[in-house]
């Protein structure tokens, strides 16, 4: 049975931000006033900068979470999930790419703040507040990029009748973890199935080389993200590289009858997974 450290490390991104809106009781009197209802039913928000500025900022977070969910497991809905630990270096080398752009887009934001500002003092005209802004020297402080790890709970200390309840969570939280994966690759291969049998009729849609790439490459991760035994997904694995082993998105989109082929095969794997 593998040891807690053989598994993985629980781990969360997160991110603090300049959080530019502030209530606006103004809009909710005058509305209030307006449709003759209760103030306390509607709240109503002022932007303090345009959200334009903060956009690439966003994307970037946006970006990180989406790669850190992709390279890690579910464990729980406080934000902690499952990175197991042959993919705790690649998760490293990934963050940190991926915190190189999330800063290099907060210090252009930074750089520009003054600029910022001045473009808020005319959106807002009278409304606009200086006091409910950093200064231009304490801004950057407002951003942080974080990532937190854990080790998996040790269940070693607990009394004995916590004991058995916690090994039993432990346990179905590391086989939602193996179903979630599985998951993943159905949904890929359900996606490729349904591109493939576009090809050629009336109604066919644009068929992209992501179709197959996206399959190959989460086959590629899924023995390091792997947690335990699981010989069906492993199987699944194999089968669906080896449908693609000589193919590619142009020798499946010219010609109907290799898509109807790797579109029986991609729903077979799929359907031995569930």
């Amino acid at each position: 049975m593998q040891t807690k450290l053989q598994i993985g490390l629980l781990a969360a991104v997160s991110f603090k931000t300049f959080a530019p809106t502030t209530k606006n009781k103004t809009a909710v009197r005058l509305y209030a006033d307006a449709t003759q209802t209760d103030a306390k039913m509607t709240k109503a928000s002022t932007d303090l900068i345009d959200k334009s500025w903060l956009s690439e900022i966003k994307s970037a977070q946006n970006e990180a979470r989406s790669l850190a969910n992709e390279m890690t497991l579910p464990w729980q809905d406080r934000g902690l999930r499952l990175l197991p630990a042959k993919n705790v270096t690649k998760f490293q080398d990934a963050m940190a790419k991926a915190r190189r752009k999330w800063e290099t887009a907060v210090d252009e934001f930074v750089v520009k703040y003054d600029e910022i500002i001045e473009d808020s003092k005319r959106k807002l005209n009278g409304t606009f507040n200086p006091n409910r802004y950093p200064s231009s020297e304490s801004i950057r402080s407002r951003f942080q990029m974080l990532c937190d790890f854990m080790p998996l709970p040790d269940n070693d200390r607990l009394k004995q009748d916590l004991q058995e309840e916690m090994e039993d969570l432990f346990a179905d939280r590391l086989r939602d973890a193996g179903r979630a994966l599985r998951g993943r690759l159905v949904d890929k291969l359900h996606h490729l199935a349904d591109k493939c049998a576009s090809v050629g009729g009336e109604s066919a849609g644009k068929f992209y080389t992501s179709n197959v790439t996206n399959v190959l490459d989460l086959c590629e991760a899924i023995p390091d993200m792997l947690v335990g035994d699981d010989p069906e997904l492993m199987r699944a694995v194999s089968d669906a590289k080896a449908m693609l082993a000589h193919q590619d998105a142009d020798s499946i989109k010219t010609s109907a009858t290799i898509a109807q082929d790797v579109r029986v095969k991609a729903d077979a794997i799929a359907s031995s997974l569930l």
